[in-house]
């Protein structure tokens, strides 16, 4: 199972790198409404109220539950895109099969891949 971890340490950009890096999708990380300033920490950018801490993401993650555990450990939003960046996956699918989406993909296209391990 392909995994990686990160911490407050970890730049943005890193972060977008090492998910790209393993699973071969697109994410997007905002700092508020605006994407995230490359170069920032996680621990930077997080929200006021949230701890932060070091954490681990694996290939049979759900995308909405990656994303629900970002935003409530670091209060940062975050979205998983297709491997082109072109559309965000849909939820149920999980972090590995979004890096096997086509691309320029729809929504039918990712249907098959909703709810498959």
């Amino acid at each position: 199972m392909a995994s990686f971890k990160v911490d407050g340490h970890t730049k943005v950009k890193t972060f977008k790198q090492l998910f790209k890096d393993t699973f071969n999708a697109t994410l997007r990380v905002y700092k508020g409404n605006r994407h995230a300033d490359d170069e920032a920490t996680l621990a930077s950018i997080r929200e006021e109220g949230h701890a932060g801490g070091e954490f681990e993401c694996g290939s049979l993650d759900l995308v909405n539950v990656f994303e629900d555990f970002v935003y409530e450990l670091y209060g940062i939003k975050v979205q998983v895109a297709t491997q082109d960046d072109w559309v965000l996956v849909l939820d149920g699918i999980t972090l590995e099969n979004a890096g096997k989406i086509k691309k320029g993909a729809t929504r039918a296209d990712m249907e098959p891949y909703v709810g498959l391990k």
